[in-house]
């Protein structure tokens, strides 16, 4: 799957946008997300 929006935040803010947006969107497809919580970097990030 080729990801065409990548939506990154601080926090856990960036899961729940996206679960918003398909509660009212429906589900999306090309959609990624990636949340850095306290002690994480995109050096450690999974």
């Amino acid at each position: 799957m080729t990801i065409a929006i990548v939506i990154g935040t601080h926090g856990w803010a960036a899961e729940q946008l996206l679960k918003t947006a398909e509660m009212l969107l429906g589900e999306q497809e090309n959609v990624g997300w990636i949340d850095f919580v306290p002690g994480e970097n995109a050096g450690n990030a999974d």
